[in-house]
Order: structure tokens, then sequence, then C-alpha cells
């Protein structure tokens, strides 16, 4: 049985957002299994990229984390690859459009 916390709600694998263990939302959740089954890849395979990407496995990512491995995901795997990749940290724009 799942640790329960004062709510009712079970509380294993650091929360939960009432759709099991998964830490992000049940449309990212579905989206990542999609890619999963109609590209047949191996779901080791992608529990190793996320622990690659983000310390963690698919299930124990947050939504931002799990929109990251999603645009990876489409990145390798997608019928229309995108050109150019999608940064995951926007860096500054520089102070006084780069003068000094």
């Amino acid at each position: 049985m799942e640790p329960v916390n004062g709510n009712g709600r079970n509380r294993a694998n650091g929360g939960s957002n009432g759709n099991g263990a998964w830490r992000r939302s049940e449309r990212q959740q579905n989206l990542i299994e999609k890619i999963v089954q109609e590209h047949h890849l191996d779901e080791r395979e992608v529990e190793n990229l996320a622990g690659e990407m983000f310390g963690a496995g698919v299930k124990r990512l947050d939504k931002l984390h799990a929109s990251g491995l999603i645009d990876e995901l489409i990145d390798r795997y997608g019928k229309n690859r995108r050109q150019t990749k999608r940064p995951y940290r926007r860096e500054r724009p520089p102070v006084n459009g780069g003068r000094e």
C-alpha cells in the first residue's frame, strides 16, 4: 500500500497530481506514451534519455522537464524533424543591445 498524506491522496514518488505517480500533466503523459508506442521505442531508452537530460526517470519529471523530453523525442523521432534545436534555457538579451 502506498503512503497517504493528510488529505487522503497518495504521496508516493514525491507527490502526484491525481493521475498516479506521474508529476506532469495528463496530456504530457499521454503524449510521451503515444510517441513511445508510435515509434516502437524501447522504454528503457526513453528512461535513459530522461536520466541523461534531467537526472530523473520519466515518471519523476515535472512539467517543465517533461516538456523538454517531449521536444527531444519529437526532434529525434518526429515525422517533421525540426531543423533547429529549441533551447531549454533562455539566455538573457545583452544589456544596451550588446553595446557597453
